[in-house]
């Protein structure tokens, strides 16, 4: 289908009428599904509230932003 696919050329995809939108599977699935997919839902699913926690997040008052005082 693809012709001489151990080399590189990527304009052969070019004019290919195949849609990859939302087919991606990062864990594949069934039986030869990753063992370790829940473990790395769980661990992406704690690390934004980790980062959130460690940081001190500050906002701009209304007022600079209507003010025009960027110097804050």
């Amino acid at each position: 289908m693809l012709g001489r696919p151990q080399e590189f050329r990527p304009k052969r995809f070019l004019n290919s009428d195949i849609d990859v939108k939302g087919l991606l599977i990062p864990f594949g699935g069934g039986k030869r599904g990753c063992p370790g997919s829940t473990f790395a839902i769980m661990v992406n699913e704690l690390a934004l509230p980790r980062i959130v926690h460690k940081f001190n997040f500050a906002f701009k008052t209304l007022e600079s932003l209507f003010l025009g005082n960027h110097l804050s």
